[in-house]
C-alpha cells in the first residue's frame, strides 16, 4: 500500500511559532537599514574641502597686475577662478599644488568692485569653493 504525504499549506502555524519566511524578511530589512548608508557612499570620493582666496594688492589701480592666491583646497585639484566686469566675464583655470594652494596674476581694465570666485567642477555641476571682492580704482 502506497501512502502519500499531504501538507496542508492553508493551516496556520501553531500558536507562538514564527514562520521562517517572516523571520528572513525581518532579518533582510534590518540588514538593509543598517548597510544602506555605507553602501550609498561606497566608491564616491569624499567632498573636497572649501578653501580660501585673497587678492593682493587690494585695492589695485586699473590696468595694474594683481595676484589671486588660494589655499586650503585638495592637492592636485583643477579650479576655475572667475570674475565679471560690466563688459566681460573672465575665467582662469588653475591647478593646486601638493599643499592645496594656487597663485595666478592678471589685470582688469575697468574700475569698480568685483567678486572673485573659485569654482570646482565635479561631474555635471560646479561648486563655489571660495570668494572675495576686488576693488579696482
Amino acid at each position: 500500500m502506497n501512502r502519500e504525504s499531504v501538507i496542508d499549506t492553508n493551516s496556520s502555524p501553531p500558536r507562538g511559532a514564527v514562520r521562517p519566511r517572516f523571520m528572513l524578511a525581518i532579518a533582510m530589512a534590518f540588514a538593509l537599514a543598517t548597510l544602506a548608508p555605507s553602501l550609498a557612499s561606497a566608491g564616491k570620493p569624499s567632498p573636497s574641502p572649501s578653501g580660501s582666496v585673497s587678492v593682493d594688492p587690494n585695492p589695485v589701480a586699473m590696468g595694474a597686475e594683481f595676484t589671486v592666491n588660494g589655499s586650503g583646497f585638495s592637492a592636485g585639484t583643477q579650479l576655475t577662478v572667475k570674475w565679471a566686469t560690466s563688459t566681460a566675464t573672465s575665467y582662469r583655470f588653475v591647478s593646486t599644488d601638493a599643499n592645496g594652494r594656487f597663485s595666478m596674476v592678471d589685470a582688469i581694465w575697468e574700475r569698480g568692485t568685483f567678486r572673485v570666485e573659485v569654482w570646482q567642477a565635479g561631474g555635471r555641476k560646479s561648486t563655489l569653493k571660495a570668494s572675495t571682492s576686488l576693488t579696482v580704482q
